[in-house]
């Protein structure tokens, strides 16, 4: 749990996720056939999975959020944070 001894990297991480707004990503997947009216997304450290999906939720492992040294930009295994996002969301609502 090195990360949590690392106070500043651990801030690094949690602020891009708490001003984390995906209303733009309501437009990208409104097209997407869901049985689903809402779709959850949720931040947790997990131990060893990257994400969960449990029902109309997404849960991220939050320990897999690593902010950029260079810009503002966030990513999850090498992916844009809000692009990630989206590519799991369609998994939850084509589920």
């Amino acid at each position: 749990m090195w990360v949590m001894e690392d106070l500043e990297y651990t801030l690094a991480m949690v602020q891009p996720v708490k001003q984390l707004n995906l209303d733009s990503l309501v437009e990208k997947l409104k097209d997407v056939d869901s049985k689903y009216e809402e779709v959850e997304v949720r931040f947790s450290p997990l131990s060893l999975e990257d994400y969960i999906i449990k029902d109309n939720s997404l849960i991220i492992n939050f320990f897999k959020v690593k902010p950029s040294d260079f810009d503002d930009n966030t990513f999850i295994d090498g992916v844009e944070i809000k692009e990630y996002i989206c590519e799991k969301l369609k998994e939850v609502i084509s589920k």
